[in-house]
């Protein structure tokens, strides 16, 4: 499967602080050793764990999260082998069917898994019904571990869920500021519900995927405001992640498994860059790039 020689990815204008994390990214491939569902949405190139290494050193950045990606479903192989690779520095979140066996679980925590993702966005949409019962069988499995659960989902669904995450009694973390559309944020009910659970401390929220939530090239300038409404509600629980490699725009339906998908041609740097603008202090920044994913992800 073709593979990008580089990403884009130039030092960030700001001093990054010791020990900061980018909280999600993805590694794809190599193709052959790792398959793809068939039933996948998109396919992507390889994004290999020495790039991954590339772009963290460019950016400054000393600690990783790797995120399950859709295309492998619950088959965490490709992630399990990125966090071996790089050791203590990397955490991940998996995906899981709620009748896993104990044992796995249990090997999963001991690789580094410390949370497991619900992709709503992903396909058509599921009833609330349904994702709110595989929400509870998920949370079941995995509150002895400590683990959280990560919810990829569009604003409308997370207003329904609401009283959902807020019976939880584990941690609940929302992708790329719950895909809420930046330009329209103050009348759209869906933030108004993420900025509810947040204020509370229902949920961590994910400052990512400016591209997802603004034009998708940029610029993002529209996307400060509401970046800033969540920071500045919540700073201690908020947390950065580039979403690199940056997968490729895509429906919801069953593409050509044959066709190859090139990434976003993003600067995963300037991404980085976006979060020093929303944050000018250098205590929260610190907060959001070095304490939160501690607490969040149990880095030593």
């Amino acid at each position: 499967m073709p593979h990008p020689s580089t990403f884009i990815a130039t030092v960030p204008g700001f001093a990054v602080p010791d020990g900061a994390c980018d909280c999600h990214t993805h590694v794809f491939g190599p193709a052959e050793r790792y398959p793809m569902r068939t039933d996948r949405v998109y396919t992507p190139a390889d994004a290999l764990f020495e790039d991954s290494v590339a772009m963290l050193s460019v950016l400054g950045l000393d600690r990783v999260v790797l995120v399950q990606a859709s295309v492998y479903g619950a088959d965490n192989r490709c992630m399990l082998d990125g966090l071996k690779a790089f050791g203590q520095r990397a955490r991940g979140v998996a995906v899981i069917t709620a009748d896993i066996a104990d044992a796995e679980l249990h090997a999963l925590h001991a690789a580094g898994v410390r949370g497991v993702r619900l992709n709503i966005a992903t396909g058509h949409d599921r009833s609330v019904g349904k994702i709110a019962a595989e929400m509870r069988a998920l949370a079941k499995r995995i509150s002895p571990l400590g683990w959280h659960l990560q919810l990829f989902v569009r604003p409308h669904i997370l207003r329904e869920l609401q009283p959902i995450v807020d019976e939880m009694d584990i941690d609940v973390v929302i992708d790329h500021m719950g895909l809420v559309t930046a330009k329209s944020y103050q009348n759209n009910p869906g933030f108004h519900a993420l900025l509810s659970m947040l204020e509370r401390g229902r949920i961590w929220v994910k400052a990512s995927g400016a591209y997802r939530v603004g034009p998708a090239e940029g610029p993002w300038d529209e996307v400060a405001p509401m970046a800033r409404a969540l920071i500045e509600s919540r700073p201690d629980r908020i947390v950065w992640g580039s979403d690199w490699p940056h997968t490729p725009p895509h429906g919801p339906d069953a593409v050509n498994n044959e066709t190859v998908m090139p990434f976003r041609p993003l600067d995963t740097g300037k991404l980085l860059d976006l979060l020093a603008d929303w944050v000018p202090d250098k205590e929260i920044l610190n907060l959001i790039l070095v304490s939160n994913p501690v607490r969040l992800y149990g880095f030593d």
